[in-house]
C-alpha cells in the first residue's frame, strides 16, 4: 500500500490549504490586536485624565483636612470635648475618608488573542507516503 500519485497531489493541496488557512487567522488576529489596541488608546487617556482629577480631589480634601486638624490640635481638651469640638471631628474624619476614598480608576483590559498555529499542514506532510519495510 502507498498513496498513489492523485492522493499524494490532494494531500499536498490539503496542506496548502491548510498553511493559507492559518495564515488567515494569524492576519485577522493580528488585525484584532492592532484594532483593540487602537480604541484602547482613548479609554486609557480618559482614564488618565480622571485619576489626574481624583489626585487633584485628594490633595484638596488633605488640605482641608490638615488645616482644619491643626487649628483643631490647637483648641484646647476642653473646646475638642465640647458639642462644637465633636461636631468639628466628626466634621473632619468625613473628609478625611473622603479623601482615603477617592482611589485612581483601574480599568482592566481584555488580552490580545494569541494563537497557537496547529501546524496541520507541516503534520499532514511528514506523514509517509508508504508503509515502511
Amino acid at each position: 500500500m502507498k498513496l498513489s500519485r492523485e492522493e499524494d497531489k490532494q494531500r499536498d493541496r490539503i496542506a496548502a490549504e491548510l498553511g493559507e488557512a492559518v495564515a488567515a487567522v494569524e492576519s485577522a488576529i493580528a488585525e484584532y490586536n492592532a484594532k483593540l489596541a487602537e480604541i484602547r488608546e482613548p479609554v486609557e487617556a480618559a482614564v488618565a485624565a480622571l485619576n489626574a482629577k481624583l489626585e487633584e480631589a485628594r490633595g484638596f480634601a488633605s488640605g482641608i483636612v490638615d488645616e482644619a486638624r491643626e487649628e483643631f490640635d490647637g483648641k484646647s481638651e476642653r473646646w475638642q470635648e465640647s458639642d462644637k469640638g465633636q461636631a468639628v471631628s466628626s466634621w473632619l474624619d468625613q473628609w478625611d475618608e473622603a479623601a482615603s476614598a477617592l482611589d485612581d480608576v483601574e480599568i482592566e483590559f481584555p488580552d490580545d488573542i494569541e494563537f497557537d498555529e496547529p501546524g496541520a499542514a507541516s503534520t499532514l506532510l511528514e506523514l509517509p507516503r508508504e508503509p515502511e519495510e
